[in-house]
């Protein structure tokens, strides 16, 4: 089941995610959009609340809520580049942004 709360004190909105099956542990996590991500997503930020325990979970999950692949994405935590494989804690902050290159 999925309910909006609104976040009046800095004018976001946070999705609670609850699973139908127990068991699960739900954690918070701030998740921040860059780039094309923020365009196609149409949001800068959000609170994301669910039983996601690694990044491949959340981006599982973004990939359901908004219709858009996330196979090509970097995704950092904390403000550290990570793998899929990295496990989430409580109040990480994650950014998702397309593939970047120097030169």
């Amino acid at each position: 089941m999925e309910k909006w709360e609104d976040n009046h004190q800095d004018d976001r909105r946070t999705l609670f995610i609850e699973k139908e099956h127990s068991g699960g542990d739900i954690l918070r996590v701030h998740v921040k959009y860059f780039a094309l991500c923020r365009e196609k997503i149409g949001k800068k930020e959000e609170d994301l609340e669910g039983d996601f325990k690694t990044v491949h979970d959340l981006m599982l999950h973004l990939e359901k809520m908004y219709s858009i692949d996330t196979e090509f994405l970097m995704v950092a935590v904390n403000r550290n580049v990570v793998t899929r494989e990295k496990l989430l804690s409580e109040g990480d902050e994650v950014a998702v942004f397309p593939p970047v290159s120097g030169g």
